[in-house]
């Protein structure tokens, strides 16, 4: 069962161990779905029973999960990612796509592919998409329309606008 990020946490909130959650959609309907979901800090990774979900503010939530009944047990879950199977993420529109579908996708240019897409990672003012070329070397491409054209999932392929592979 392939699974999606859907948010990160944050800061504890209040004195019962909810923690603040920050939707990466910026939808936050499907959360109150959620029954359980996979906590990942990166080295580990925990299943949480979903006990309560209340709106905070736009984008973001606060989470109550079964067990964390205080803020220092909450604490613990800081900078932790949410990941749930990809039928309980938020639902998508014609013509958007999860940014983990981009990985594997072949950047295109000219109907000649450049590279593949290894990884998306965040950028300061952009997501950059991690590419290895046929040489092997890696490059990282801003994922905006100044660079990226036509993005075709099913097909698994990303048109590039610009040369940047000699």
């Amino acid at each position: 069962m392939e699974k999606l990020a859907i948010g990160k946490i944050g800061r504890v909130h209040g004195l019962k161990g909810y923690v603040k959650v920050k939707s990466f959609s910026g939808e936050t309907d499907h959360f109150y779905k959620l029954e359980d979901v996979t906590v990942s800090n990166g080295t580990q990774e925990s299943t949480y029973c979903v006990e309560n979900v209340r709106s905070y503010k736009e984008g973001m939530l606060l989470m109550k999960f079964t067990g964390i009944d205080s803020p220092e047990k909450g604490s613990s879950l800081t900078n932790g990612v949410i990941w749930v199977p990809r039928e309980l993420a938020s639902p998508l529109s014609e013509g958007e796509y999860y940014l983990a579908d981009l990985c594997t996708c072949s950047l295109v240019k000219d109907g000649v592919v450049r590279g593949t897409i290894t990884a998306v990672c965040d950028g300061t003012n952009s997501e950059l998409l991690e590419v290895r070329d046929d040489q092997g070397k890696m490059h990282l491409i801003p994922f905006i329309k100044e660079f990226i054209g036509d993005v075709d999932i099913e097909r698994r392929t990303i048109e590039i606008l610009v040369d940047w592979v000699t």
